[in-house]
């Protein structure tokens, strides 16, 4: 009759600790889409959550955002990331950029491709580009041209995520001029 107790006492403790185990993985998993069905082969994988640093944006990003809302993240492969405001729309989303910054020049120009997406309602920041062969040396090292990029802003950071390069030998063409994509 003492065993009784014990063992449904000893139960509930299992009870709760595979309750909390599920919802603390539920609560972290890192969806690699927001509201987009990926097919299983998709090959996409999160790479890294890159943190704030506290540095100041560079300058000639100002006008998109000195205020609270603009920030910088840890570098990736030689590509800066960056939090501004919306200034087309009336600055109540946020977005992120992401650019290979020309440290050589000491103004922080951009040097080559620069991509940009901004939060709409629910959806967060984010962006999506593929790797082209005017991305800095430390990225074209780990990932060929062709391969997919996604930048998320989180609270957390900005989680990326990559989805491997075509298998197929034709390298896919660069696009026709540097600039702005829109996040995918």
């Amino acid at each position: 009759r003492r065993l009784r107790p014990l063992l449904i006492w000893a139960g509930s403790l299992v009870a709760v600790a595979v309750v909390s185990v599920g919802i603390t993985a539920f609560a972290t998993a890192r969806s690699a889409s927001t509201a987009t069905a990926l097919p299983p082969d998709a090959g996409v994988s999160h790479v890294t959550t890159l943190l704030p640093t506290g540095e100041e944006i560079p300058d000639f990003m100002r006008p998109y955002g000195d205020g609270v809302d603009a920030g910088s993240f840890e570098k990736f492969l030689g590509l800066s990331v960056f939090r501004t405001t919306d200034i087309w729309r009336g600055g109540d989303n946020i977005c992120l950029s992401v650019a290979r910054i020309d440290d050589d020049q000491g103004d922080g120009s951009v040097s080559g491709s620069s991509y940009q997406g901004c939060s709409a309602g629910a959806f967060p920041a984010a962006v999506s580009f593929i790797v082209w062969d005017d991305q800095p040396e430390e990225l074209l090292e780990r990932y060929p041209v062709g391969t997919a990029l996604q930048f998320v802003l989180t609270d957390a950071g900005v989680d990326v995520f990559v989805s491997e390069a075509p298998t197929s030998s034709a390298a896919p063409e660069a696009p026709g001029e540097a600039g702005i994509q829109p996040a995918g």
